[in-house]
């Protein structure tokens, strides 16, 4: 997560990395990742451009990556969560009441990345998607006639 400009830059840097090693195995990108913010200079060429770069613990920052968190079930760890709306806390459940939380276990995370690395939240998901694409799907009935 970054501004415009850091964003395109940390993409053009990505793709560089795709046209260097022409990499095309599964997984390339998490490497490219590391290489840029650990080996290859990534900081320096942003500050060139009045840019900067964050780098957030698992599970801190604005996007969840869950996909580290593979070694026993989300809910296991405190991270899957059954809760119902409450507003001392802000925390806004849907209607199966389960979300998940951010490390803290007090704030829900904004964004998770990787969910369908959990057995449990990939069913969460695909069932939430599903019933918003069947009321999406009703309620274009009869609009094309």
């Amino acid at each position: 997560m970054g501004s415009q400009k850091a964003m395109e830059l940390y993409s053009r840097a990505m793709v560089a990395q795709f046209d260097k090693t022409k990499c095309k195995q599964v997984g390339c990108d998490q490497g490219f990742h590391n290489y840029l913010y650990y080996e290859g200079g990534l900081k320096p060429f942003l500050a060139a451009h009045q840019c900067t770069i964050n780098v957030h613990r698992q599970g801190d920052g604005a996007v969840n990556n869950l996909a580290a968190m593979r070694n026993s079930s989300l809910r296991l760890q405190g991270v899957l969560v059954t809760s119902k709306a409450n507003t001392k806390t802000n925390k806004i459940a849907a209607d199966d009441g389960i979300v998940v939380m951010n490390n803290d276990k007090s704030t829900l995370s904004p964004v998770i990345h990787q969910f369908d690395r959990d057995d449990e939240l990939k069913r969460v998901i695909r069932g939430r998607t599903s019933g918003l694409v069947n009321r999406w799907r009703s309620s274009r009935k009869g609009l094309h006639r």
